[in-house]
């Protein structure tokens, strides 16, 4: 697994493990700042929801949701690392959204 290189730091060591709900340990389950994708119908079925193609013009891209979801995530990543990892399968589709709100880092899908 990526997340198992000396440089990259994923999503898996949760400080409270019994706290611990995120499924697979995905992003889109540790943030409140845009729906996960079972509300567009889950696994594979996201992906044709129009209303789940989140894009750099989202209404959800407010200044203050590109200051909370970092805040969100950053917690549950050593950011000594070098890469910090993010593999939610829904990252396919929102791609341009996230570059937006980590607009210095490199953003890419797998």
């Amino acid at each position: 697994m990526l997340r198992e290189h000396p440089e990259i730091s994923g999503f898996e060591n949760n400080k409270v493990k019994e706290e611990w709900l995120a499924p697979e340990d995905e992003g889109q389950f540790l943030q409140t700042v845009y729906p996960p994708a079972v509300f567009f119908g889950g696994p594979g079925k996201f992906a044709f929801a129009p209303e789940a193609h989140m894009t750099e013009e989202s209404a959800l891209l407010t200044p203050e949701n590109k200051i909370l979801l970092p805040q969100q995530w950053f917690p549950f990543w050593d950011l000594t690392k070098r890469y910090l990892l993010e593999k939610s399968p829904p990252n396919l589709i929102w791609m341009r959204f996230l570059q937006a709100v980590f607009p210095n880092h490199f953003v890419r899908g797998h």
